[in-house]
């Protein structure tokens, strides 16, 4: 009996190691798998804020372009604008030029008028 308690109790001690080692490997692939959800969650964190900065990038990008639009739509307005004043400048212009031509010839028929008279 006491060689069966000796060969059970060597049995244990020679498995022992075999147990630490088990353990040691254990604990180590416990702490990379800690190291790697550290690494996944510090990545999340960033990807959550590219989306985040991409998002305000789109949105300052959009208002960039309704102004940018607006800055066009108010150019070409001011443009026609433009066109149309100076039109109607050149018009006023060629009246102006005509009352005057009018004027001086009922200038000239009051003075030829007053002559004969």
């Amino acid at each position: 009996m006491e060689e069966l308690e000796i060969e059970q109790t060597f049995s244990k001690c020679a498995s022992f190691p075999v147990f630490v080692v088990a353990l040691q490997n254990y604990l180590k692939a416990s702490l990379e798998a800690e190291s790697a959800l550290y690494e996944y969650a510090k990545a999340k964190s960033e990807c959550e804020f590219l989306e985040t900065a991409k998002k305000d990038y789109d949105i300052v990008y959009q208002e960039e372009q309704d102004a940018l639009k607006r800055r066009n739509q108010a150019e070409t307005k001011f443009e026609e604008e433009h066109k149309e004043l100076s039109k109607n400048v050149r018009s006023a212009k060629r009246a102006q030029k005509r009352a005057l031509s009018e004027l001086e010839i009922l200038r000239k028929k009051l003075i030829n008028e007053a002559k004969e008279q």
